[in-house]
């Protein structure tokens, strides 16, 4: 940049699309260019201070390895380590952390025209959103990049989650206890209860399978999260229910990158007291834009009858 170059684009309102990834003391612009070049590098303070408007990323893919509260970090403090002594160039152009989430929130969503559906959590918008591990604004501006993003929101639907925020219905009528949650995962790992019988867990996990081709399957496996849930479609859990005992009912989508967004599943389940027997009937919904053909469904279940060493399933 140029003084004159930035005092041009605020004349004219134009808008500043910084990557906040580069400017840190890793760089290698300061052997690469002249001193008189370099003293406009990352002059992001002095762009703001004429009032340029700020758009944040990070030059994805290659920025990857800088998640979105790493580069805020780096934004603010241009330091990769704690101990870093700014050399000049790179000191005294900083921009604050609130200014970086500005920047990648209510300003990127203003400048792709969709401020009214996003950008900011405000009621009649878009349910797009991150929870964090910490109030950034209250952090150290280094300690920012150890943020972690718990979980994401779109459209109102959970789409990554580290936080075992999730509904769980254990099915309890008398003869055994089952536990489901809502992304439709069978088993203990959120519940505590896979499938108890006489004292003894018998189940490690199970899950529907959705498959579009001979390549890919979608299911509920703890390490894989192929599963959402939708929008008000966290476990129901009723005692008693018209049909049965207890019921449970619980709706999740299909969120897996290799085929977003096809199928809605409704799972009820229902239970009897005094009967060793849990049905379940599911409802599939094309939430999708496609006409589907070639689904392929099944169900497993990972049982662990007497142990996970003898597995004798009877």
């Amino acid at each position: 940049m140029r003084a004159d170059l930035v005092d041009q684009m605020a004349a004219l309102g134009v808008v500043a699309a910084i990557q906040y990834t580069f400017a840190n003391t890793r760089s290698s612009w300061g052997q690469r260019v002249e001193p008189a070049v370099l003293e406009w590098f990352y002059a992001w303070r002095r762009m703001a201070d004429r009032g340029i408007i700020i758009a944040g990323g990070n030059d994805y893919p290659y920025g990857k390895p800088s998640h979105a509260m790493m580069s805020i970090s780096y934004l603010a403090t241009r330091k990769v380590l704690r101990g870093d002594v700014l050399p000049s160039w790179l000191d005294g152009d900083q921009l604050t952390v609130e200014e970086g989430l500005r920047g990648m929130t209510v300003t990127n969503a203003w400048v792709v025209f969709e401020e009214n559906v996003k950008g900011s959590i405000t009621p009649g918008k878009l349910a797009d959103l991150t929870v964090l591990s910490a109030d950034p604004l209250s952090a150290d501006p280094f300690d920012v990049r150890y943020i972690k993003v718990e979980m994401t929101m779109m459209d109102g639907i959970i789409r990554h989650n580290q936080m075992g925020i999730l509904h769980t219905a254990v099915h309890d009528a008398g003869t055994f206890r089952m536990g489901v949650d809502d992304r439709g995962l069978w088993g203990p790992v959120r519940s505590f209860e896979g499938l108890i019988y006489k004292g003894a867990e018998h189940l490690r996990w199970g899950s529907l399978l959705v498959s579009y081709d001979s390549s890919t399957v979608a299911m509920a496996l703890p390490e894989q999260h192929d599963y959402c849930v939708s929008a008000d479609g966290w476990v129901q859990f009723n005692e008693p229910s018209i049909r049965a005992t207890e019921q449970a009912t619980v709706t999740y989508e299909d969120a897996a990158v290799f085929h977003p967004g096809k199928i809605r599943v409704t799972q009820m389940t229902s239970m009897w007291a005094n009967d060793p027997l849990l049905l379940v009937h599911y409802t599939f919904t094309n939430v999708g834009s496609n006409r589907l053909s070639g689904i392929y469904l099944g169900q497993l279940m990972d049982f662990d009858v007497v142990s996970r060493g003898t597995n004798k399933c009877g």
